[in-house]
């Protein structure tokens, strides 16, 4: 959270009131953003970087009366993640005074060399003396590698063998297959499969089962899953989404099945 800087006191002179929000110009990005899906949507403003990786930015902020701080914040935008014991979640944060009305700042981000794989949410944002900030100002989104497992799992899905299904409250949707890696599974910390289903009337998401690869697993796991259609679920058409995460967090493909549950 900014700090709000209150400069000056009360005086008998009517004076103008700054709302002018400050700004800032990239003058160097690397590497450079590109458009990428990041959580299943398109987005423009993509950094991709593996660990051992900097992500280097000179930003010239600008504001018309004075300028006060800037923020600087990196954390997780993982998919239903589980905290790693032997991989970093990368997390940034940072608040750093400014003056004047045009200053200019080298901003540099190396990745940690042991990082959790996955989507990071990058934000840059600036406050000028009056409180005046620019929500839209830097946005971003970081994919990042683990450079010691570039790899992502995949799985052989052997039951179901359709793509949709219509299941009674209360039956089971039954799940039978393989995942397979190049490393070890259970290596890492972030290794589990997932299955979770969407609510298609209502938009909403829930996880329905999430099963962790116990240490030692090797770089096959065979699975059985069984999910209970809960009695609760309004009939209607439904997304089950299964997918699998190896040790540094890289994700599976995702195995979709459409389901239409009655009563």
């Amino acid at each position: 959270m900014f700090v709000i800087l209150l400069l000056g006191g009360w005086t008998g002179c009517k004076q103008e009131v700054d709302v002018t929000a400050p700004e800032a110009v990239f003058t160097l990005q690397s590497p450079l953003p590109v458009t990428d899906t990041v959580c299943g949507s398109l987005e423009p403003g993509v950094f991709r970087m593996t660990s051992g990786d900097t992500l280097a930015l000179d930003i010239t902020f600008r504001d018309d009366e004075g300028l006060a701080q800037y923020k600087v914040d990196i954390h997780s935008n993982f998919d239903c993640h589980g905290h790693a014991n032997k991989t970093e979640d990368w997390s940034y944060l940072a608040i750093e005074p400014l003056s004047g009305q045009e200053q200019a700042v080298q901003v540099r981000l190396p990745v940690p060399a042991t990082v959790t794989a996955g989507a990071y949410h990058f934000q840059i944002q600036v406050l000028d003396l009056a409180g005046n900030t620019n929500p839209d100002l830097g946005f971003f989104s970081i994919l990042v590698q683990n450079g010691a497992d570039t790899l992502a799992p995949a799985i052989d899905l052997s039951s179901p063998t359709g793509s949709s299904l219509t299941l009674a409250r209360g039956s089971a949707l039954e799940l039978e297959g393989t995942v397979s890696d190049n490393a070890d599974l259970g290596s890492g910390g972030n290794g589990k499969l997932t299955l979770f289903y969407r609510d298609e009337s209502s938009g909403n998401s829930f996880e329905a089962l999430s099963e962790a690869f116990p240490a030692g697993t090797g770089g096959t796991y065979p699975f059985t899953l069984s999910f209970v259609v809960p009695q609760t679920l309004i009939p209607g058409a439904y997304t089950f989404t299964l997918r699998a995460f190896d040790g540094v967090n890289n994700p599976s493909a995702p195995h979709r099945i459409a389901v239409q549950v009655t009563p």
